[in-house]
Order: structure tokens, then sequence, then C-alpha cells
């Protein structure tokens, strides 16, 4: 199923009372964020921390949102290869699984034909020694060739997302994804 980008996504039309003109504003950020210590009119909770929308200025996320999915698409490649040279390296392939799921789910939902990253579906190269992942992928010797493809594929992946990156953000499921990649650059 394809979905179109809206028309502008981030504008509605509200009314301040029952006779007034319309006017367009901002709509709220899809993630739910609010300013800090800015409240709604009529906000009495002694306990709010603040309660204001914040704007939705790059499709539905606001100017954090946005930024924070720019910095993970940016530093999720470098993550991957700190991860995969490490003694863990099956969280470097859950990184790489994740920004695999969420590039599959949005090249199905993409209103063009478009080029499908070349490192989406290709073989992760496999060293020849060492003990077996949980994904039957032997790891020893040679992780660094490992950490290196995997950190080349998802540069490949989250080049796909930002050079899509407006549309993406117009998509209802961007505030997920925003979320999903910050918390893989930091967990």
């Amino acid at each position: 199923m394809l979905h179109d980008p809206p028309g502008p996504p981030h504008l509605s039309v509200v009314r301040s009372g029952p006779d007034a003109r319309s006017r367009p504003r901002l709509a709220p950020c899809a993630a739910g964020c609010a300013h800090p210590a800015h409240h709604r009119p009529g906000c009495a909770d002694p306990c709010c921390d603040g309660c204001l929308p914040r704007p939705a200025a790059h499709g539905v996320l606001c100017a954090g949102c946005h930024a924070r999915l720019a910095h993970a698409l940016r530093d999720l490649p470098a993550v991957v290869r700190d991860r995969a040279g490490r003694t863990d390296p099956s969280r470097a392939l859950d990184v790489y699984d994740a920004v695999a799921v969420w590039v599959r789910d949005a090249l199905e939902l993409y209103p063009a034909p478009t080029a499908r990253p070349a490192r989406l579906d290709a073989p992760l190269p496999a060293p020849a020694r060492g003990p077996v992942t949980w994904r039957h992928r032997p790891l020893g010797v040679d992780d660094l060739e490992l950490a290196g493809a995997l950190s080349d594929a998802v540069r490949d992946l989250c080049g796909w997302l930002d050079r899509h990156l407006p549309w993406v953000e117009a998509q209802p499921w961007s505030a997920r994804l925003a979320a999903e990649l910050a918390d893989l650059v930091d967990p």
C-alpha cells in the first residue's frame, strides 16, 4: 500500500473562539513533545513541567525530534563499527537489523519507484573461525571485517533514509523511527 505524502502536514486550521476568524497554526509534534516550563492556557497543575506542545516544524516532527533523527542517521555507522569491534558483536547485528526493518517498511510505503539500498539484503561476510552467534554467523579472528561490512551496510541504509528525510518526516510513524534510532545510538 502506497501513501502519498500529505500536502502541508504541519498546518491545521484552529479557531480561537466561536466567531473568530480561522488562522493557520503549526500542529503539535507527533512525538508529543512539550516546551519545558510553558503551559497551555488554563493549566493549573502545580506539578506540570510544561504542557504547551512543540510545533511540528519538519513534517510531523518538532525541531528537537528532527535533530535527534538527523544525528542518529549520522552516528549509527560509527556506533555499529564500535559495537562490532567489541566482545559482543551481536549488538551491532541488532542495530543493522533494526535499521534494515525501517528501510524495508519505508520502501513499501514510498510513493514513487526508488532504488533499493545496495546493502539492504546483501550477505555479510562471515569469518572462518570463532564462536557462533545466535544468528549462526561465526565471529572471532576477523571481527574487523564484519565490523566494517556492518558499518558500511548501516551507512547505506541511513543514507537512504537521509536522502528521503522530508518524506520520512511527513509520515505518522516518523516519531517512532526517531525515538528508536536515537535509542540505538545512546542505549
